[in-house]
């Protein structure tokens, strides 16, 4: 349709319903389209609200996890030293057990070589 067409229906609509009514309806057509763009703009706020929450959220809950890793880092340090003391201690430990393990092993051979005598049951002497 040409421009000639949309003039004539136009003012054939204005000579029916009259300019009031017309307006009427151009602003309703316009409010409502209006109203759909703020009803898309508020959930389109609110839908950036609720994404900044969650935001919020998961960064605590990421500083809190950070938190707990750099303590349990800690923790496992800790535990390290105390390992390598305890390996220490156990070196220490078998190198005094070798000692007196030579020791007592000295001191068999030297006092195996004694005899005891048998123990007698009486001790009658005629």
């Amino acid at each position: 349709m040409d421009m000639e067409s949309y003039v004539a229906i136009l003012t054939a609509l204005v000579g029916a319903l009259g300019i009031k009514e017309v307006w009427k309806i151009i602003k309703k057509k316009v409010d409502h389209s209006s109203n759909l763009e703020e009803k898309q703009l508020d959930f389109t706020h609110q839908v950036i609200r609720e994404l900044k929450d969650d935001n919020e959220k998961l960064q605590k809950q990421l500083n809190e996890q950070q938190q707990m890793m750099i303590e349990h880092e800690k923790k496992i340090a800790e535990l390290l030293t105390i390992n390598k003391q305890l390996r220490l201690m156990m070196d220490a430990c078998a190198e005094k057990m070798d000692r007196m393990e030579k020791r007592i092993l000295t001191r068999a051979k030297t006092s195996s070589g004694k005899k005891r005598g048998r123990p007698t049951g009486s001790t009658n002497k005629k």
